[in-house]
């Protein structure tokens, strides 16, 4: 049944470009996409991500970070852009396999952008669903969209092709750590599009859950939630999704 819900994803994916998208294409991140990926992370981080905001990091010292996390979902084949056909990097995705994640030396990052690693492994994937090898489970690490084109569904052309390549590779499934609103609400809309359940909500955990973060930003993050969200075909543990509206 996997195969047959990856096939339907492909095709709605494949019409969806076609008939509507003809200006953007989906492709596997190469090394000369690294740089303009790095800089599009940063940018649209700094200036959407809840953690950045509140954590007062800047592009200049998070780049550095987003360019060897690029770079790592690159060397592995897994990563993917979405280019325009002038060949503009609009949107960005890294892609890791769960149990081979790339390592991170904290004491090599600024003070600022340390403390992320920890607040985001405050939620985890479900025992039940831990893999038990490679080539099972991925990772969506950080996923972001250029804000000139939000309007174009260019998260949905992410989520949904990289789940057909991914699945393509022998994988069963993909998850990632959310904590901006707007990207929670867009995966909402995903699901109302998809002709059968696809998205599930694992561990959340409020602003006042996370020590790194209370400790860090009193009060700055009254409504913040961090939510672990699962995908693929199948009755997965996790709660209905309007839990996180």
């Amino acid at each position: 049944m996997r195969k047959i819900t990856a096939s339907i994803a492909s095709i709605l994916l494949k019409t969806y470009m076609r008939l509507y998208k003809s200006d953007f294409r989906l492709v596997q991140m190469r090394s000369y996409h690294l740089k303009e990926a790095a800089q599009l992370l940063a940018r649209q981080f700094c200036a959407d991500e809840p953690l950045c905001q509140a954590l007062g990091i800047t592009e200049e010292e998070i780049k550095d970070f987003f360019f060897e996390q690029v770079k790592f979902s690159s060397a592995k084949g897994l990563g993917v852009v979405v280019e325009h056909n002038s060949g503009r990097v609009v949107g960005v995705m890294t892609i890791e396999d769960h149990k081979d994640q790339m390592p991170v030396d904290a004491t090599k990052l600024s003070p600022k952008v340390a403390p992320i690693g920890q607040i985001l492994d405050r939620v985890k994937l479900p025992t039940a669903l831990e893999p038990e090898t490679c080539g099972e489970v991925y990772y969506v690490g950080i996923g972001a969209v250029d804000s000139a084109y939000r309007s174009q569904n260019i998260l949905r052309t992410m989520i949904i092709g990289s789940y057909t390549q991914m699945v393509s590779k022998g994988y069963k499934m993909g998850y990632a750590k959310i904590s901006s609103p707007a990207v929670l609400r867009s995966i909402q809309r995903i699901e109302k599009m998809l002709p059968f359940p696809f998205f599930k909500q694992g561990e959340l955990k409020q602003a006042d859950e996370i020590p790194e973060l209370v400790s860090s930003t009193p009060g700055q993050l009254k409504n913040f939630k961090l939510a672990l969200i699962h995908w693929g075909y199948g009755a997965y543990q996790g709660q209905p999704l309007e839990v996180i509206a």
